[in-house]
């Protein structure tokens, strides 16, 4: 299924067949049958190769090197013997042939022997030279763009219904809601006959390059041939139908859309700059050729409707105002299906498409940061999906395309307040997606609708699979995942890629335009690799990201200077580097080099206005701005982790972007995460985590490095401790190892002895749970006190700025001597406050007073 193909209910009777035979013939020629196509032939001809004469006599003619073979022997044979291109000897004379997939005229006698032809029974009419030599100013523009003109006009009734319909409605819309709707029918039917689109709008561009109306208004005699007043060569500028400068589909469709709302300069500007996004934009796509039958030859294109026509408003003049208060001009409301029920089925599906289409657009429009507009949106989605049941059927595949987009945004939505509402919705992504896919394979759905709706529904139902795994239900998990490959082995597979084989060359340096042109996609495919529990494919998705997306997206952002695209690649290659660097199943030397380019990644990140923006803003933010500075929080904790980079960044810092995110997705980082718990929740705690961790480990290290005694116990990790770890329950929390010093004299009494230890060297800092300080804290600070007489009391007292609320208890190991000592810790529970532990132990003889140094370990245990 196409949305909008063209067909000859357009072609208007004329005062000849001339241009009925030019819509049929250009339409043969660029992939589409309009009925009339020799011996059902359809060519997928390059524009710039075409001749008129080929237009004229109503076929391609053949290749030259097949043209020569094929009559070598009849050449041989007769000596001096001439055999035009495209006539044959070994055809009777007077008929027409399709041979070597071109047009081939016989110009022989008898029966044909010409192997593999077939024969032309419906009459060629070729167009007289004279009427082709009407044509101009450029003679193969004009026949290509007046035939390409009688095709779109079938279209145009479609482009009236939807938008007049829609505007009848809501005539206050916005300037770019209109041409959203607008771009988004030019799109399909660019989808619906990429080759033809592509060559009408070539022509289209010749011809208004060639026509500019300017010239002296007197003339002086004599003229010669090339000046202006002379009629040598030159067309008379007087007849649109012969020197057409307008190709319809594009410019009557966006003057009926905006009336007189922009001025013709301003139109024409607008339809040029969206061709070029849809024909020479570094990310227009990958198209493709299939042959639905021998010789009948279409073009495929794969593309993103919504990158695509987001690049396109980026680049138009919008100075409206985006403010909640003015949803009714911002938001198409979906109609009732009576208001509908008149237009032919094409208008209704085009209706469906677009509507569907731009509220996907407004949902991830970043100059609505609006989330109860983008639920307003969702219920949009919501009543045109049921529309679409109601007047295409509940099993159309526009019906499952709907459904299939308006579960996606409800699981976006619904994904930090009801983690469960979101999986289904996610499932139900899966479902429809799936259904499209029985659709496809019946020959009912376009590869490339088919395609996109792939590419388009992989982020969600990756998503339900992070999810589900995050909640606890693995084996949906599992079920998921595996669609997932199925998914992408399928829209590879549509699109013609071998990509084990572009992996291999990608690893070498070598990738191919084709893989480049499928870089948004690669790129939502790298992001779902990075997410199994497989070290070769997160490898497999490095290898994509350095060596094929980044690079298609910076060329990207030097064409179009927008950052969006290549600021959401480097958030994935963040993450992928951040994947590995976790498993730690590499050499040490490639940990490191892998750290280093995640850190350059952050620094890139962080010099784009759009995450500044996000690091300063200190309000809500919003699921776009949350995964940007997730990603930048990433890259901070691997340098931090891996000491790279040459950045200043502080724990603070990194603490207040985390506490951000906790705000965002509601996550109390001083209490346990609800359960079930979201991906996104999850992910938080991690980094939560990660930064306490890295608050121990660069501190702690150091004075255990110059300790004399060091436990035999793990030392800050969250991982469960090796076998010869001295106890398993421990290994959850933070340890610390200290050496205390007597003091040079006793306190209180001869019966009292105090040992003291005060870290102010900021590099010395030693906590169970790192915090901020300043380099005048002197924390922790370590007491042990003995009094009594013969044999005494131990107290210990320790200060410490914050005690996790996931610690259930903490021991003070303490040697004197020969004797050890197990102290339990307790304190008061005020997360946030500098916390003051405090124990004690009796039974302990009284030290020596040479005994000038005590060793004491604290250690903790989780709950």
């Amino acid at each position: 299924m196409r949305i909008l193909p063209v067909d000859e209910s357009g072609i208007a009777p004329r005062r000849s067949e001339t241009w009925a035979r030019l819509a049929h013939r250009v339409s043969a020629f660029f992939g589409v049958d309009l009925g009339e196509a020799p011996a059902g032939q359809t060519w997928l001809a390059e524009y710039n190769s075409l001749t008129s004469a080929e237009i004229a006599r109503g076929g391609l003619l053949p290749s030259r090197e097949w043209h020569e073979r094929v009559h070598g022997e009849w050449l041989a044979a007769h000596k001096g013997g001439k055999i035009a291109l495209g006539d044959s000897p070994l055809l009777p004379k007077n008929t027409f042939w399709i041979a070597g997939h071109a047009l081939i005229r016989g110009t022989g006698g008898g029966e044909p022997a010409l192997r593999d032809a077939v024969p032309v029974t419906e009459g060629i009419h070729e167009i007289a030279p004279a009427t082709t030599g009407r044509f101009g100013p450029d003679r193969k523009a004009a026949l290509v763009l007046a035939g390409a003109n009688e095709a779109f006009a079938s279209l145009l009734p479609v482009f009236h219904d939807v938008i007049g319909t829609i505007l009848s409605r809501q005539p206050e819309l916005q300037f770019r809601v209109k041409i959203t709707l607008w771009a988004s029918l030019v799109l399909e039917a660019y989808r619906s006959q990429p080759c033809l689109f592509a060559a009408s709008a070539q022509a289209r561009a010749i011809q208004r390059a060639l026509s500019l109306p300017w010239a002296p208004a007197s003339i002086v005699e004599p003229i010669a041939r090339s000046e202006f007043g002379s009629t040598d060569g030159q067309s008379s500028g007087q007849d649109p139908d012969l020197e057409p400068r307008e190709l319809n589909v594009l410019d009557r469709t966006l003057k009926a859309c905006l009336g007189d709302e922009r001025d013709p300069y301003m139109r024409d500007e607008l339809v040029s700059r969206w061709v070029r996004h849809l024909l020479e934009s570094p990310d227009r796509g990958v198209v493709w050729v299939t042959e639905t039958a021998p010789g009948r030859r279409e073009a495929e294109v794969l593309l993103s409707t919504v990158d695509s026509i987001r690049s396109f408003l980026e680049t138009t003049e919008q100075p409206e105002s985006y403010e909640s208060d003015h949803w009714s001009t911002l938001c198409p409301v979906a109609p009732d299906k009576d208001e509908i029920a008149w237009m032919p089925q094409k208008s209704r599906q085009a209706l469906i498409w677009s509507l569907v289409q731009t509220y996907r657009i407004l949902r991830d429009d970043p100059k609505i940061e609006d989330e109860d507009f983008r639920r307003h949106v969702t219920e949009q989605m919501a009543k045109a999906t049921a529309l679409s049941a109601a007047v295409l059927g509940p099993a159309h595949p526009l019906t499952y395309f709907a459904a299939n987009r308006h579960a996606l945004a409800q699981q976006r939505d619904l994904r930090q307040d009801d983690p469960k509402a979101s999986i289904e919705a996610g499932l139900e992504v899966n479902r429809t997606a799936a259904r499209l896919s029985e659709l496809q394979h019946a020959g009912m759905v376009s590869g490339a609708f088919y395609a996109e709706v792939l590419v388009a529904s992989s982020a969600a139902i990756r998503l339900s699979m992070a999810d589900a795994e995050a909640s606890g239900q693995h084996e949906l998990a599992t079920e998921i995942q595996n669609d997932l490959r199925w998914l992408w082995d399928s829209v590879f597979s549509t699109v013609g890629v071998d990509l084990d084989r572009e992996l291999e060359n990608a690893r070498h340096g070598q990738t191919s335009t084709l893989l480049a042109a499928l870089s948004p996609h690669v790129h939502n495919y790298a992001r779902f690799l990075c997410d199994l529990d497989d070290i070769q494919a997160k490898e497999r998705a490095l290898v994509l990201m350095e060596s094929v997306v980044i690079p298609a997206r910076e060329g990207l952002a030097r064409a179009r200077k927008t950052e969006r695209p290549l600021r959401l690649s480097l958030q994935v290659a963040v993450q992928v580097i951040d994947a590995l660097l976790t498993a730690g199943q590499h050499p040490p030397e490639t940990q490191k080099n892998w750290a280093k380019q995640a850190w350059e990644y952050t620094h890139r990140l962080i010099r784009m206005p759009y995450v500044q923006e996000t690091l300063a803003n200190q309000q809500s933010l919003t699921t776009s701005r949350a995964a940007a500075l997730t990603a930048v929080v990433r890259g901070w904790l691997v340098a931090l982790e891996n000491e790279v980079g040459d950045s200043d960044v502080s724990l603070g810092q990194v603490r207040e972007q985390i506490e951000k995110l906790a705000r965002f997705n509601s996550v109390d980082l001083n209490r346990p995460l609800p359960s079930p718990a979201s991906e996104a929740l999850l992910t938080v705690e991690r980094l939560h985590t990660r930064l306490l961790n890295i608050g121990v480990v660069a501190e702690a290290l150091s004075v255990l490095a110059r300790a004399n005694f060091i436990a035999d116990i793990p030392i800050l990790s969250a991982e469960p401790p090796s076998p010869a770890a001295t106890d398993a329950a421990t290994a959850d929390l933070r340890l610390a190892l200290v050496r205390g010093e007597k003091d040079e004299r006793d306190r209180h009494s001869s019966d009292e002895l105090q040992w003291t230890h005060e870290m102010s060297d900021p590099e010395t800092f030693i906590a169970l749970r790192g915090t901020p300080r300043r380099h005048i804290d002197r924390w922790p600070a370590l007491r042990l006190r003995w009094t009594g007489s013969g044999e005494g009391t131990i107290q210990v007292s320790m200060v410490q700025p914050f005690i996790s609320p996931s610690v259930a208890s903490v021991t003070a190991t303490i040697t004197l001597g020969d004797a050890t000592y197990q102290v339990p810790l307790t304190w008061e529970d005020e997360p946030g406050q500098i916390v003051e532990l405090q124990g004690s132990v009796t039974g302990v003889p009284k030290p020596s007073v040479n005994q000038s140094q005590v060793e004491v370990v604290v250690h903790g245990r989780t709950k």
